[in-house]
């Protein structure tokens, strides 16, 4: 049986002209928790819109249970609906303080992803830190202290981080593109270094990785290894052919033919391959 139809089966809730139909002896939390079981099989079916229409007309039982809210969230920001929006539940979902399946952790999780779409930084981190001890969280405090331009309190989160989660692809790539965009300070070349390590093992699950670290491979063969590996496995973005280009893994017909055949045309792109030619 489909997940969705498991999770219908399952919670008993009947939608009929917009309305809910419930037993009459049924407490607000426990309706919630039926709205919650239906949605969670919405969503594990990609149904994000229908998800988000089903939880709109649950916000009669939010204050009994803050699942609800924070589901709102969550399918508001895979909807890329505004920021204003997915804050305003994330915030209601902690406010409520009454979760049941998730956790204020979770909630603190997309207040947090929200709060840095918005480029408020010092307000991301506080939301980070109370979020779950985990790679993804770690990752925004990351670009937060990016945002606010500490690059002491970067390079020591990110040393923490990349010591804690080697495994995750998330981390060398937020530290390669940290480093692309600055001239090493002190402490910053032993943290690209410890990223440059783990780069080769983890390629495979985030391909990009490649053509990030490429321009700070010293050694040509090997930085021509990773760049042919990253275009051997995946279509090359517009942005890895300057490196391509440079070290010599294409020629400038190429690097010009991807390029506009890519479709993703970025100024800074275009003046990177320029520049090679």
């Amino acid at each position: 049986m489909r997940p969705l139809a498991i999770a219908l089966a399952g919670v008993l809730v009947v939608f009929a002209s917009g309305r809910t139909v419930m037993h009459p002896d049924e407490t607000d939390a426990a309706i919630a928790e039926r709205y919650s079981w239906y949605v969670d099989g919405l969503i594990s079916e990609g149904q994000f819109e229908a998800a988000e229409t089903a939880l709109l007309r649950s916000l009669d039982y939010a204050d009994a249970l803050s699942d609800l809210t924070y589901q709102l969230a969550l399918v508001r920001w895979t909807l890329n609906r505004s920021a204003g929006l997915v804050l305003q539940a994330a915030q209601t979902a902690l406010d409520t303080e009454r979760f049941r399946r998730y956790s204020a952790a979770d909630a603190y999780h997309i207040e947090a992803l929200a709060l840095l779409q918005t480029r408020q930084y010092s307000e991301a981190l506080r939301s980070a830190r109370n979020g779950a001890d985990d790679a993804a969280n770690a990752c925004i405090r990351l670009q937060a202290w990016k945002g606010l331009n500490d690059r002491t309190a970067f390079v020591r989160e990110a040393s923490l981080a990349i010591d804690r989660f080697p495994a995750d692809p998330r981390l060398p790539e937020l530290i390669l593109r940290y480093a692309a965009t600055r001239i090493p300070a002190a402490g910053e070349q032993a943290l690209l270094d410890r990223a440059l390590r783990i780069v080769p093992r983890l390629t495979g699950q985030k391909p990009e990785l490649a053509y990030l670290a490429a321009p700070f491979v010293f050694d040509d063969d090997e930085a021509r290894r990773l760049l042919q590996t990253y275009r051997a496995a995946a279509a090359p973005a517009p942005e890895s052919l300057a490196v391509s280009l440079e070290r010599g893994v294409i020629n400038e017909e190429t690097a010009i033919a991807e390029f506009f055949a890519a479709g993703d045309i970025m100024k800074s792109g275009l003046l990177k391959v320029w520049a090679q030619l």
